[in-house]
């Protein structure tokens, strides 16, 4: 019997013995865990026990805390997370056979009200824990237990001899089962290197205390896979880290310590040494990549080789949560409530079998999905998703029978269609979710979660291991005949935690990845072992919250000696002393009843675990050992130490302690000049070492054949140039750029207001003088923001200037058509106003109800408030005017209000030299004055500006201009006499004189604007950057205003910039 520390051990063990040509018969690799399970279950299953696993630990710990309890947890605590530390220190507990009675009498001894309280509650819920365990479910301790009870009987072990491979980690049960297996056959360990200080409280140690002798390979039925003597520094690693320093140290490059940038770049320095030994002739197959960190570095490691195309095996090391099913199944448990973003997450990444939901006639387009479901604004609850997308279909289909056009048709008709097959993909999402919620019996649960299992997860390599996990569920009946759903799910969470991805099959030889327990007792020719970095590996060994490690002392001392608690509440152990100068303080031993217990691990004991584990690790290479270590924190630039075991490697590598400057001197790092060219991973690293070898050359060479690298050269050149171009907002070029003079003139035909076949808004024009890139972004390629639907609070600024002019427009028309101007204060005219508020308000979030309605209704609260407020100042200025027109288009295709003087055609505005630039606008609103003149008004909400900064704002204020210029077309005969901007929310106005816009200066910033637009000089302006959609596009505002002091010499740039100067 082979007694090995992984099952990868196990497997490649014999797979080695048979590539020798050796017949392998009559040799069983067993973890020590297999073998208790082959010797235990018969009579476990024979008494009745379930078998136990990853929740069971979890489910009972949460119930515990469900009910009374003595522990004193923050009301704010995950309970989750309590439960699974807690499972954690009952089971350790039950492993070291404490009986309860035992934890009750050290609880007792407790110096403070705090300790006696934690250590009773603690006390009392391992009572209740180790009461629903024992005799009713097979968990570890019982397990173990049973194994050594029953050895004498497991018969198939008759005449075996047993042989460990290499060191193994056993708690206290696990070593009683040793020590019977031990007293009963013939127990040898395979010997190898140990360092002095780790033999003693490390396997080996143990073993020879307790008849378990070692041998060398060559005595073994393992010789013929006897590794050779390591190279010098690599066995003096071996035999000495964690030893202090000593001795002359040993370079013969067997030992290579490595750093880089960040963890990447790490895999790839990592990787890079793999393939140099590959090219030496070393088969993939033995090389190993062992992870302390497997969470972090498992998927950079696959993906980089996967990429490579080099065979990597992923030994079971990630928990079944990172696998897709299981990530899947995951993911639609968080979309109760049906949230749009995580119900798009779902359908975008689980592996859903949409043919089968859909039917043939349907194609699902996620992508469609996601951007339809947040053009409606969908943000969750299933009456949301079906008013939305229902009134979507149903607006498409009207549209496309309106379009004449059948290709503009088709294409409504296949948003109308995305619109349903989503709907119907999220009402069954939602019948799903109904019918996981409630309570409900242990097997039921398990038949409904198979049943959606299969409903909306394809099949997938971690498929068959997450139905296990769902099968498992039907026998938590034991310990309770019915679950609520959340309990449910803290269940399966927390199976898909402890279980582990599962081993994808290879046919050929490949790279060993996988955690240092996934690949332990293997040697390979190769070992490298990443993320030595401090604070990742080992990382903070924190104490256990219940059980500090003077009272886990205390429950693991033997009996006879006896145990008190000190005033400050560490648990002392009372032994024979010498005199001392001081005695300690104690209170009077406390006698601790007799029961038979193992040792309970501390945070030091973890700590040699940590140990010894990354010796074995070290203890698996046979040729070359490669250790690294990340040296910068990749967020944050912050430079990172390595850690101190990569330190004592080191130390023991060259036989003397280490500083900081040592440790840089004997590190490496896989910089780009010590690369040769062959061993370039990818085409990027094998260009950049081509343009460093031969600069302005090889980067030609390289643009040549890639437009990628081509373009992304020439916007790097450009952008730090001290001239405008096509890369920082230029667009109409000039023959001098390289362009023909016929492409420039016909990009300025389309880009000029004045030739455009459509006339231009006032506010485009406000955009180009804000910034002239955002108006290319904006107005040119018209590009939108995409933006996360949330649910609503409060209105957005420019939903409340909307609903505000439409308030303001039918309450002021009503007030007209009915003769009731001017106004007067009366109830009645301040209940109508509110009326018209609440259906305006109540029309907006029509198609998307407000979840938060008590916030809501203050919004609204808030916003009939300041309409009222509008209304009182009204009445102040009833004698200034009487309001007339409301909403008056020029230029506008579509029919304006019923009774309202419009233009039909544009405004025209002559800039000369035959040039005539044509504006389109709504005027919001036009007084008129006791005396027949005419007052016109532009409403404005938000924040009023500190100054007015000129009449026009350098082009930023063009609306109450062309509006002037557009009531003298409407009303040819009575002139406007005054004009202002109208901040609502200050009740502040700001005026303009009429006569201004006939001045020649408006004309010449017109003209100015329109002639930059028409040569397509769209400027970046920094200043604009606060509150601008596309700063994702741009870059950080720095960098920008940088760029743009660089390029101010531009005459290009000058002529822009002193428009926005034009007070």
């Amino acid at each position: 019997m082979l007694l090995v520390p992984s099952r990868a051990a196990g497997v490649e063990i014999p797979r080695r013995l048979a590539s020798c040509g050796r017949a392998v018969t009559g040799i069983y690799p067993l973890t020590l865990a297999d073998l208790a399970r082959a010797v235990a279950e018969p009579a476990l299953l024979g008494r009745g026990l379930q078998a136990w696993d990853g929740g069971h630990g979890a489910l009972i710990a949460t119930r515990l805390l469900e009910g009374p309890h003595g522990l004193k947890l923050a009301p704010d605590v995950s309970t989750a997370r309590v439960a699974q530390a807690l499972a954690r220190t009952l089971s350790e507990l039950r492993g070291a056979a404490v009986d309860p009675a035992r934890l009750e009498a050290v609880a007792a001894g407790g110096a403070t009200p705090e300790d006696r309280d934690r250590l009773h509650g603690l006390a009392d819920l391992y009572r209740r824990y180790h009461e629903r365990v024992e005799g009713r479910l097979a968990d570890h301790a019982t397990l173990f237990r049973a194994a050594r009870e029953h050895l004498a009987q497991a018969r198939w072990l008759d005449g075996a001899s047993v042989l460990v491979a290499d060191d193994l980690e056993p708690d206290a049960v696990e070593r009683e089962l040793l020590r019977a297996l031990a007293a009963r056959f013939e127990v040898r360990l395979v010997a190898r290197s140990r360092p002095a200080s780790l033999r003693a409280s490390g396997f080996a140690g143990w073993g020879a205390r307790h008849g378990i002798a070692e041998v060398a390979w060559s005595d073994t039925e393992l010789a013929p896979l006897a590794p050779p003597s390591p190279p010098r520094a690599l066995a003096r690693v071996q035999a000495r880290v964690f030893d202090p320093p000593e001795g002359g140290g040993e370079r013969d490059g067997s030992v290579l310590l490595l750093t880089a940038p960040g963890e990447t770049a790490e895999v790839r320095a990592i990787v890079r040494v793999l393939l140099r030994e590959a090219a030496r002739g070393v088969p993939f197959e033995d090389m190993a990549v062992v992870l302390p960190r497997p969470r972090e570095y498992a998927p950079l490691f696959t993906d980089l080789l996967g990429r490579l195309g080099v065979p990597c095996r992923l030994h079971p090391s990630l928990p079944l949560r990172f696998g897709r099913t299981a990530r899947s199944l995951l993911l639609l448990f968080r979309c109760r409530g049906l949230p749009r973003a995580e119900v798009m997450e779902l359908l975008t990444f689980a592996p859903i079998p949409f043919a089968e939901m859909l039917g043939e006639d349907d194609v699902a387009r996620p992508a469609q999905w996601d951007a339809l479901s947040r053009e409606v604004g969908i943000v969750s609850g299933l009456e949301r998703w079906i008013l939305g997308l229902r009134g979507q279909a149903e607006s498409e289909r009207d549209q496309a029978a309106a379009e004449a056009e059948p290709d503009r048709r088709e294409r409504r008709l296949r948003r109308a269609r995305d619109a349903e097959a989503l709907l119907r993909v999220v009402e069954l999402l939602s019948g799903t979710l109904d019918a996981l919620g409630g309570e409900a019996s242990w097997p039921e649960w398990s038949a409904r979660l198979r049943v959606v299992l299969d409903q909306w997860i394809a099949p997938e390599r971690d498929r068959a291991a997450v139905a296990d996990v769902i099968a498992d569920l039907a026998g938590l009946s034991v310990l309770a005949p019915r679950a609520p759903w959340p309990e449910v799910e803290r269940v399966l969470e927390a199976r898909f935690e402890w279980e582990r991805l599962p081993l994808d099959p290879l046919a050929t030889g490949a790279v060993h990845v996988g955690a240092m327990d996934a690949l332990a007792g293997l040697p390979f020719r190769i070992v490298a072992i990443p993320g030595l970095v401090e604070g990742g590996y080992p990382g903070v060994l924190r104490p256990d919250p219940f059980l500090l490690d003077p009272e886990r002392q205390a429950l693991s001392v033997p009996v006879s000696v006896s145990v008190s608690v000190s005033v400050s509440g560490s648990v002392l152990i009372s032994r024979p002393r010498q005199l001392s100068l001081f005695d300690d303080d104690a209170r009077p031993a406390t006698p601790v009843p007799a029961a038979e217990g193992g040792p309970l691990p501390t945070a030091q004991d973890r700590l040699l675990t940590e140990r010894r584990a990354f010796q074995r690790a070290i203890g698996q290479a046979t040729e070359r050992l490669v250790l690294s270590y990340p040296r910068a924190d990749p967020r944050t630039g912050r430079e990172r130490m390595p850690s101190l075991f990569f330190v004592a490697a080191a130390a023991a590598r060259e036989g003397r302690s280490l500083g900081t400057a040592d440790l840089a001197a004997l590190v490496s790092e896989d910089g780009p000049d010590d690369t040769p060219l062959e061993l370039a991973l990818d085409r990027s690293e094998r260009d950049r070492w081509r343009v460093r070898a031969r600069g302005e050359e090889a980067a030609t060479a390289i643009a040549a054949g890639s437009a990628f690298f081509r373009q992304s050269r020439l916007s790097a050149r450009a952008r730090w140039s001290s001239r405008l171009t096509a890369y920082d907002g230029l667009v109409a070029f000039s023959p001098r750029d390289g362009v023909t003079a016929e492409l420039a003139a016909e990009v300025s035909r389309r880009l000029d207001p004045v030739t455009a076949p459509w006339p231009i808004s006032a506010s485009r024009l406000a955009v180009f003088s804000r910034c002239g890139f955002q108006y290319l972004l904006e107005c040119v390629l018209r590009l939108e923001a995409v933006e996360e639907p949330e649910e609503r609070r409060r209105m957005d600024p420019l939903e409340r200037g909307s609903v505000f002019h439409e308030v303001a427009e039918l309450f002021l028309r009503e007030r007209r058509d009915r003769g009731e101007l001017p106004l007067r204060d009366t109830p009645e005219m301040r209940r109508r106003l509110d009326e018209l508020a609440d259906e305006r308000l109540d029309a907006l979030v029509a198609k998307s109800p407000p979840r938060f309605t008590t916030l809501w209704e203050k919004e609204r609260t808030r916003f009939k408030a300041g309409m009222r407020d509008w209304l009182r100042r009204e009445l102040d200025g009833v004698a200034r005017g009487t309001p007339a027109h409301f909403e008056l288009q020029f230029g506008v295709s579509h029919e304006g209000p019923p009774g309202e003087p419009h233009l039909t055609e544009p405004l025209a505005i002559e800039l000369g030299d035959g040039r005539t630039l044509r504006v389109s606008g709504k005027i919001d609103r036009i007084d008129r004055r006791p005396d027949g003149t005419l007052v016109l008004r532009d409403y404005k909400t938000g924040r009023a500006p500190r100054d007015d900064g000129g009449i026009f704002r350098g082009g930023r204020q063009l609306q109450i201009p062309f509006y002037i210029l557009a009531a003298a077309r409407i009303f040819p005969d009575t002139p406007v006499v005054e004009a202002f901007l109208d901040y609502v929310d200050g009740g502040r106005q700001v005026a303009l004189d009429p006569a201004a816009v006939r001045a020649e200066p408006f004309r010449a910033l017109l003209r100015g604007l329109v002639d930059a637009i028409a040569r397509g000089h769209f400027v970046q302006e920094p200043a604009a950057c606060e509150w601008c959609d596309f700063k994702l596009v741009c870059g950080p505002q720095p960098l920008l205003a940088r760029r743009r002091q660089i390029k101010l010499n531009d005459d290009r740039v000058r002529q822009v910039l002193r428009l926005r100067d034009v007070p």
